[in-house]
């Protein structure tokens, strides 16, 4: 799955409500077993006179002129603006697959059907809400300037107009990390999503993350006037935990069979940016929290 980082490109505005998935991609364009291929369909009963089937070269089809992606001036497009409850109706996911596949990165609109929304962000897709009105207004400004150009930054929630103004979005932080780094479904399940902390009175300490073979830590020092950058793997920082604080270490176990036991004092859980107050224990799956016990796991 392509990331989402900042994205800045031409709008083109789908002007109808309740645009639901049989007219983003119709059912007989279901029928292949393939992932692709999608895009030369997208709105195919409107974008094209004659009738669609999988198959047909798009070279051989009788484009319609008077739909909007069509239009000489939306060719190139990457921003799809759209009225309320886009991806209404039945739940296929190859709807943003093809809306992905055509070129676009990102729809905009006051509402999404909520399995249309959630597919999105499963196929690298940014399905933006922003207010009623803030549409209605992009809208006019689309369609009064030739080339109108929006800027989606996602890593500060904001999709940025020409003159400059910010208009920011909510992103749920999941979705947000998954986007800005790629992670599809797949990608996650290959992905050992585990980072372990441990505490130690008010102190959170750092002890194990994702991957056992691929970690690699740094530490600077200083020694005869000579700057030293060590290196350690996660092999070599139990090593020190073991031989230097054998007392935290053996703490540190104690707190696992604890947790095997499904006790949990309360301690602290840090996933990515935030802190979960009153759990200790990893986060796998992306959403769902595991306690084990107050040290490490």
């Amino acid at each position: 799955m392509k990331n989402f980082t900042v994205h800045q490109g031409l709008v083109a505005p789908m002007d109808r409500e309740n645009v639901d998935t049989d007219a983003i991609i119709p059912k007989q364009f279901l029928k292949s077993i393939k992932k692709t291929g999608f895009g030369p369909n997208l709105f195919d009963e409107w974008r094209y006179l004659d009738h669609g089937e999988p198959g047909i070269p798009e070279s051989q089809r009788k484009p319609n002129p008077d739909f909007v992606l069509n239009q000489s001036r939306y060719q190139g497009a990457s921003i799809l603006l759209a009225r309320k409850n886009f991806g209404c109706g039945s739940s296929r996911e190859h709807a943003p697959w093809a809306i992905d596949q055509y070129g676009f990165r990102a729809v905009i609109a006051p509402s999404f059907a909520d399995i249309f929304f959630n597919n999105c962000f499963k196929n690298g897709l940014l399905p933006i809400v922003l207010p009623e009105n803030v549409v209605a207004k992009l809208f006019d400004e689309v369609a009064a300037f030739p080339g109108y150009q929006l800027t989606v930054d996602l890593e500060r929630q904001v999709v940025v107009k020409p003159d400059g103004e910010a208009l920011p979005f909510d992103v749920q932080p999941f979705r947000k990390y998954c986007l800005l780094n790629g992670l599809d479904d797949i990608g996650l399940t290959l992905w050992d999503l585990k980072w372990e902390f441990a505490v130690d009175g008010d102190d959170c300490f750092f002890v194990d993350t994702v991957d056992t073979d691929s970690f690699r830590a740094t530490s600077t020092t200083e020694r005869d006037g000579y700057k030293l950058i060590l290196h350690y793997n996660k092999q070599a920082m139990r090593d020190y935990y073991k031989l230097a604080h054998p007392e935290w270490f053996a703490g540190v176990n104690a707190a696992k069979a604890q947790a095997a036991r499904g006790w949990s004092p309360g301690g602290i859980v840090c996933w990515r940016d935030q802190v979960f107050p009153g759990v200790s224990g990893i986060l796998t799956g992306g959403d769902r929290i595991l306690t084990r016990g107050s040290g490490v796991e």
